[in-house]
């Protein structure tokens, strides 16, 4: 596993046992700034896991200000309740429609937000997480303080807060750290011989794009990367390269070039005999079928899992 990889992994562990604890309210995430978008990817795959049942309301606005801060937290989450609203009733579901008030302080108004959306939702899951994930803010303190001010507001178990910042000890941490020798290694070591230099500069160029937050630079560089290997046959980098492009397409919110991109992922990884690259890809492309209420393609990407999960299991037992 990649050093990107294994440190979702790990964060993605440290979140879940968050969850699990009962009393526990807030979280703070622990990583570099330029890890922000990793971050949000993380979270996104969390959130698109089969058996996660606490939506992520990810809020990445800078904090300069704090009451257009929460003014703008509150007109956000009511907006992407308004999607799962949406999406709830194309299945049939029907829910409350909210809006984000227009009076009163913007952090009472920012709880009222979250608390009724929480409230709508409570038939259909565990509870909401609200990830605050800032990628410039502008007075340390102040953000402290306003985040105090959040979390003692009366809320319903059913809230929870991650966020990514220096706000003192909370209940948790979960942390995304990605030690730059490992990843440095890591990528020198998948192009030692000059004929690959283009695929190790295709790479590296792809990290640095999405450490800077540019995650079109960053498709770019990772699809030269995918062509490169596909045209030397290169197995294992080219599954490397094409989960590197899921995940700018996720990043990016393109869901629908997510799911090719699994898909295409998952049958390749099959044809270069790749049992467990195969069964992430369609593990992934499993989830996020789920999430988009793609059932018919869940359920087929969910079978195939399984035979994928079979194979690697039989390949285990017969290796020498």
């Amino acid at each position: 596993m990649d050093p990107v990889s294994a440190a979702a992994h790990r964060f993605g562990q440290e979140v879940g046992e968050f969850l699990r604890t009962p009393h526990a309210r807030s979280l703070r995430i622990v990583a570099d700034v330029e890890r922000r978008r990793d971050v949000i990817k993380a979270l996104r795959l969390i959130e698109h896991a089969p058996d996660n049942r606490w939506p992520v309301f990810v809020f990445d606005e800078p904090f300069e200000d704090a009451r257009l801060y929460f003014l703008a937290l509150a007109r956000a989450v009511v907006a992407q309740y308004e999607q799962i609203r949406a999406q709830a009733g194309a299945a049939g579901v029907e829910l409350p429609e909210h809006d984000h008030g227009a009076e009163g302080d913007p952090i009472e108004r920012a709880g009222v937000a979250v608390a009724r959306v929480a409230a709508s939702l409570a038939q259909l899951v565990d509870g909401v997480l609200v990830a605050l994930v800032p990628g410039r803010v502008l007075d340390v303190q102040a953000f402290r303080a306003a985040f105090r001010a959040l979390s003692q507001l009366p809320l319903p178990p059913s809230v929870r807060f991650l966020v990514l910042g220096d706000v003192g000890d909370l209940d948790a941490r979960a942390r995304f750290e990605v030690p730059r020798d490992r990843l440095f290694a890591f990528l020198q070591a998948l192009a030692p011989e000059p004929a690959a230099r283009p695929l190790r500069a295709s790479m590296l160029a792809a990290w640095k794009a999405l450490g800077a937050g540019d995650t079109l630079g960053a498709e770019r560089a990772l699809a030269r990367a995918v062509e490169l290997c596909r045209a030397r046959g290169q197995a294992r980098e080219f599954a490397a390269a094409l989960f590197g492009l899921v995940g700018a397409a996720l990043a990016r919110g393109d869901t629908e070039r997510a799911r090719d991109l699994l898909t295409d992922a998952a049958l390749r990884a099959e044809r270069m005999g790749l049992a467990s690259q195969a069964e992430q890809a369609w593990k992934g492309l499993a989830s996020l079928a789920k999430a988009c209420d793609a059932e018919e393609l869940a359920d087929i990407a969910g079978e195939a899992t399984k035979r994928a999960h079979e194979a690697l299991a039989m390949g285990k037992r017969t290796r020498p």
